[in-house]
């Protein structure tokens, strides 16, 4: 949280946000990637998937 404030034009900023898992319930899992000016550059909603799936078309090449 602490660089919530910073931009800088070198760094790509993501937001993981996950929600769900009690019981039953599905487990939601959405991600963003965003640029220095907020513009949204990848964007992507799952639903129970595991987080090495989740990341995979951003880092495994």
């Amino acid at each position: 949280m602490f660089l919530k404030n910073e931009k800088n034009p070198d760094w790509l900023y993501l937001y993981y946000t996950r929600q769900g898992g009690s019981g039953n319930d599905d487990i939601n899992t959405t991600i963003i990637v965003r640029d220095f000016k907020n513009k949204i550059i990848y964007s992507a909603s799952h639903t129970n998937t595991g987080i090495p799936e989740i990341l995979y078309p951003l880092i495994g090449f």
